[in-house]
């Protein structure tokens, strides 16, 4: 016979209230669920919901006692390299794990994990600057891991399912569009203050075409093509670069694009080309890094990179994170608001659409449907609406 009870828990955080069910198991009681809620409400309902489904026999008793780290590690990877056949998506998988999960999941048990705990976890990722869709797919990878542990009874019920799911709430976006007088600014001081690795001609592609920053990193001399006189260029965007632990060290994964209308063609106007032309010029004289490079290796003199446009110290592929970090140390130095690297997409669909470009064409340099372009990355700001309605009005006249 299962039964339910709440304490009040008072600490300097504030109050909270845990629920628990307990079972007589050879002489004593053992807690066999247990959860963690803001109102006396919650956590009475939570239970009523747990005790309701052993009743029913729709909820498992809890045997394994594994850490979410172990449980990840010994039975949900293992069973998605069995399952799980593009190797891109297993690897996305652990990136998962390694990069998101595990610091702040990893010492928990299974049984601990609770809709509170996801929703410290998702605003700490929020605060990290990950968008609102890839906390979406996040969460819906890690729903697969809590239905795995169910079904292994490492978990009584999915915190991500049903009722409990209705507790867990995905942070809104409160990203925004840079306006171009604050892009001129920020660029401006980025240019001047760009040191040994000359940043400045990543965020000014960022700024001017929106591509993501995986995507910039990912881009190969060799996908660059000019045009005739050499006066503008356009660049194939069909791969991009994640930095992911293995074994607690870094490694490079180059990924081709996972969604068709990922992989483009991104035409350069004049000026971005001649940008894109003292960005080749400054690495091949020795201002990046301090050396200069030989895209040929014909000079083993200069150092050879391996054909990347932006690139790391080594040569190789340059890191996305290293931009973001980057872009942020650069706003607080500058004064300027941050609001994460992935706002300069926001900031060139806003643009995109102030200046009338068509819509179909707009979503296509930025790799997105129409319906994603106008939804999730054109911000309307007051005075747009106002020219709106005036252009509407005088239609009329």
């Amino acid at each position: 016979m299962a039964w339910s009870s709440i304490r009040k828990r008072e600490t300097k955080k504030g109050i909270s209230y845990q629920a628990s069910v307990k079972e007589k198991a050879e002489g004593r009681s053992v807690t066999v669920w247990s959860g963690t809620y803001k109102t006396k409400n919650e956590a009475q309902a939570a239970a009523a919901e747990y005790l309701d489904g052993v009743n029913k026999g729709t909820v498992r008793h809890v045997v394994d006692k594994s850490t979410f780290k172990a449980f990840c590690q010994n039975v949900w990877l293992p069973a998605c390299r069995v399952k799980v056949e593009r190797a891109e998506t297993m690897r996305k998988y652990e990136m998962y794990f390694n990069n998101h999960w595990v610091d702040f999941f990893g010492s928990l048990k299974m049984t601990q994990i609770d809709p509170a705990i996801l929703n410290r976890w998702l605003e700490l990722k929020k605060a990290e600057g990950l968008s609102v869709g890839y906390l979406a797919r996040m969460q819906g990878v890690l729903s697969s891991v809590f239905e795995l542990a169910v079904e292994t009874n490492a978990m009584g019920t999915n915190p991500l399912k049903k009722k409990a799911a209705a507790r867990v709430k995905i942070p809104k976006s409160n990203r925004d569009a840079y306006s171009i007088d604050e892009v001129r600014a920020i660029l401006a001081f980025i240019k001047e203050n760009d040191g040994i690795r000359r940043d400045y001609f990543f965020f000014y592609l960022a700024m001017t075409t929106g591509l993501r920053r995986g995507e910039l990193c990912g881009i190969r001399l060799e996908d660059i093509q000019y045009s005739a006189d050499g006066s503008t260029a356009v660049i194939t965007i069909n791969k991009h670069v994640e930095k992911v632990r293995n074994g607690g060290r870094s490694v490079d994964f180059v990924g081709s694009s996972s969604k068709k209308n990922h992989n483009r063609l991104v035409p350069l106007d004049a000026t971005s080309t001649q940008e894109l032309k003292k960005h080749l010029e400054r690495c091949h004289s020795g201002e990046v890094y301090g050396r200069a490079w030989n895209s040929n290796n014909e000079d083993r003199d200069l150092w050879s990179n391996d054909g990347w446009l932006f690139h790391r110290g080594n040569g190789r592929a340059a890191y996305p994170d290293s931009y973001t970090a980057a872009f942020k140390r650069y706003c607080k130095q500058g004064g300027f608001r941050y609001m994460g690297l992935h706002a300069t997409r926001h900031t060139v669909a806003t643009g995109l659409h102030r200046a009338n470009v068509p819509i179909a064409a707009s979503a296509s340099l930025l790799g997105q449907t129409p319906e994603t372009f106008l939804r999730t990355y054109v911000h309307i700001s007051d005075d747009d609406l106002v020219a709106g309605q005036s252009a509407w009005a005088d239609e009329l006249k």
